[in-house]
């Protein structure tokens, strides 16, 4: 193996190596986000069975998950184009290594996956983890909007 090989050998595997760190950083992320939202609609439940709560508390609460919810779709979006940058680097690094590697084991694995997609369809982690935070903003709209409800028909005008 060539100088230049073993070199491009070792930024492979630190390439490799950052996109396994990136994804440990998302799966910490989404964990996070899980989290905070499942406490914000539980704070919510909590907050809008107690009467000494004030009716703006309980307003705020649902638009602090919208905005969570929000802001972690958006993270979910950066971590897939870093990612996607990350994994267009390793190709083009495999490209050039071929004959010393003998193999392009990731332009392998995307070849397997289109192959199998006849028999049950690949659907990209970013595509089925950007419909959480879609999720919990809709819960957190659906409260906001039936407690909003709740305090505009409870108001005593007459």
């Amino acid at each position: 193996m060539s100088n230049t090989d073993t070199n491009l050998l070792e930024v492979y595997k630190l390439y490799v190596t950052s996109t396994e760190k990136v994804t440990t950083w998302r799966q910490n992320a989404n964990t996070f986000f899980v989290s905070l939202n499942t406490i914000i609609l539980g704070l919510q439940q909590l907050f809008s069975s107690d009467k000494n709560i004030s009716n703006i508390l309980i307003i705020i609460v649902p638009i602090a998950g919208v905005f969570l919810s929000v802001i972690w779709l958006f993270l979910i979006i950066s971590f897939k184009k870093l990612n996607s940058a990350k994994y267009q680097v390793i190709h083009e690094i495999e490209s050039q290594m071929e004959s010393t590697l003998g193999v392009k084991p990731y332009a392998k694995e995307r070849q397997i996956l289109n192959a199998n997609s006849s028999k049950f369809p690949y659907f990209s982690l970013t595509s089925i983890e950007r419909q959480v935070p879609v999720i919990f903003a809709f819960l957190h709209l659906f409260t906001l909007t039936y407690y909003t409800y709740k305090i505009v028909t409870n108001l005593s005008i007459f």
